[in-house]
């Protein structure tokens, strides 16, 4: 339950601070609606992933390793900041370029 509501704060910090700060964005509803599917897609891509790679690590490992944890996270933080780049906050990366 914890992990869940940590994930749900974690999610919504990210939208307000990197639209304030780091794109410099107005906070709209339907940027929030896609930075929400974004989030969901890389929580699922996250699992997926930290999954593949520790069923692939206990095959290879006796004790208990990084690895699957750091590749997930890695994947996850890629996809979150390409997403918010590239799409959730897009119109103000061309905004900004025909300055």
């Amino acid at each position: 339950m914890s992990k869940a509501l940590s994930y749900v704060v974690g999610t919504l910090l990210a939208f307000y601070l990197n639209g304030l700060l780091a794109f410099k964005s107005k906070l709209i509803p339907s940027r929030l609606l896609k930075h929400l599917i974004l989030y969901g897609i890389s929580l699922l891509l996250n699992a997926l992933v930290f999954n593949t790679l520790e069923s692939v690590s206990e095959m290879n490992l006796k004790t208990f390793s990084y690895f699957p944890l750091l590749g997930a996270t890695f994947v996850s933080m890629t996809l979150n900041f390409l997403g918010m780049r590239f799409w959730v906050f897009k119109n103000h990366e061309e905004k900004h370029a025909h300055r």
